[in-house]
């Protein structure tokens, strides 16, 4: 028997991210973030120093900063570039998705909750979606009415919203 998830407000699931629980919020649901893997983190850090060095300085590159999406999504995308001034507010979340959004899958993830973050992201504001595949060592680039692309070496450029941006695929994997 399936287990019905307890809904809790928005205020309760903010008293448990405020205690340091690693939360997002889903529709009155509290889901947990996976503890990540060390391929995962250096592959997070990696793509913000590379995103943070080839960005003009007035682009904001972040690690799982906080995204009120909608009022009824939290979400903590891996990597998330801020291409306009936002309004930050001491103890807020940034409102609206990110103009870029990028997830590494865990081992964890489905295609179901993959989907379901790209579309939330697609469908309130991002210009792209990256989702990093470690294993298979591709990167797949998603965009608002558009077919996903699926990078497995090359080099990423021009890529909305940031075309001034350059990425050999192989770097960011680590050449063997």
């Amino acid at each position: 028997m399936a287990t019905v998830p307890v809904l809790v407000s928005k205020a309760e699931y903010e008293a448990r991210a405020a205690a340091g629980e690693r939360v997002e919020y889903s529709d009155g649901i509290v889901e947990a973030m996976p503890n990540n893997d060390s391929v995962h983190d250096i592959l997070k850090g990696r793509l913000a120093t590379l995103l943070a060095r080839g960005l003009p300085e007035t682009a904001l590159v972040v690690n799982e900063m906080a995204f009120d999406v909608t009022p009824a999504h939290v979400r903590h995308p891996d990597v998330a570039v801020l291409l306009k001034p936002r309004r930050m507010q001491e103890g807020r979340k940034v409102q609206g998705a990110p103009e870029l959004a990028i997830e590494i899958v865990s081992d964890s993830d489905t295609a179901e909750y993959l989907d379901g973050r790209i579309e939330l992201y697609l469908n309130n504001g991002a210009q792209a979606v990256w989702v990093v595949w470690p294993r298979a060592r591709r990167m797949d680039i998603h965009q608002p009415g558009q077919p996903t692309r699926h990078l497995r070496g090359g080099i990423l450029s021009g890529e909305i919203p940031v075309p001034q941006f350059r990425l050999d695929i192989a770097d960011l994997f680590g050449r063997d």
